[in-house]
């Protein structure tokens, strides 16, 4: 399917958008399964409530392939991080240039339509009002860097070998498998929206230094039972960087014009028309 006026950075935008609420990963040649030990369930509760990844600068690139409803493409993918300034994302077809970024601050989501030369900004309260949960930059930030979203307020066993966690006052299961890495492995989110729910499968890590990140991550989005996209991204190169923070700040052409929030949630609702 060949993809032709505002359609491509149209579903690039928003998915985009999705992507990042939902998580990031990152991915290194060679990468190694972790260990699989031999722990009582009460050690490994008292490790996992106990280890917590400590964020460092970092840049990355990688792609990000997208399929919808017969619609596929790879999408070049930029990210930049710096603790207590947050993500930088930078879309572009191959061989294209820039279509869209995403800004994830403490204090706001910034998405930049490049393409059709439009904006919108929004505060984490006006984005819990759309998903119908709250959000905030601490829950997408330890979604990202691979860390159990704190507090949590059931953390048990759900299977042999397996636990499971979920946060307080969020709609997400993390399910983590006895090894020695502590990070999930699994994610699954309840209902967000209009039936939409969305299962995230974590297939690895590059290494267990404190502040890695997930190596592989495959997204897939169902509305009521039937799936509506898949997400999955591979990063390329990932680098400790501590000039991320310059590309924290936000750059939006006076030209550009802001859309309403009317028409970011009728954005938003197109995504899932009948």
């Amino acid at each position: 399917m060949k993809a032709k006026g505002t359609f491509l950075p149209h579903y690039l935008l928003f998915w985009g958008f999705l992507f990042v609420l939902f998580s990031c990963s990152t991915r290194r040649e060679a990468l190694e399964s972790p260990t699989t030990i031999a722990v009582r369930p009460q050690d490994y509760l008292r490790q996992f409530t106990e280890t917590r990844v400590e964020p460092i600068a970092w840049q990355g690139s990688g792609s990000l392939g997208v399929e919808v409803s017969g619609f596929s493409i790879d999408v070049r993918t930029d990210i930049s991080f710096f603790p207590g300034y947050g993500f930088f994302f930078s879309f572009r077809p191959m061989l294209f240039a820039e279509v869209a970024r995403i800004y994830i601050l403490p204090d706001e989501v910034i998405v930049i339509d490049r393409y059709n030369e439009r904006y919108f900004r929004a505060s984490y309260d006006y984005l819990s009002e759309q998903i119908s949960f709250s959000l905030s930059y601490s829950m997408i930030e330890s979604l990202f860097l691979g860390e159990a979203v704190r507090p949590y307020e059931k953390v048990a066993f759900a299977e042999e070998g397996a636990v499971e966690l979920h946060p307080l006052g969020a709609p997400i299961y993390l399910y983590y498998r006895l090894n020695d890495l502590i990070r999930p492995h699994r994610a699954m989110t309840m209902p967000l929206f209009k039936g939409v729910y969305a299962t995230i499968d974590y297939a690895s890590y590059s290494d267990r230094l404190p502040g890695a990140l997930p190596t592989d991550i495959n997204i897939q989005v169902f509305r009521q039972g039937y799936k509506q996209v898949g997400l999955h991204y591979v990063s390329r190169t990932l680098r400790r960087d501590i000039t991320a923070a310059d590309r924290l700040r936000p750059e939006i052409p006076v030209q550009y014009r802001e859309l309403t929030e009317d028409e970011i949630a009728r954005l938003l609702s197109s995504l899932f028309q009948d």
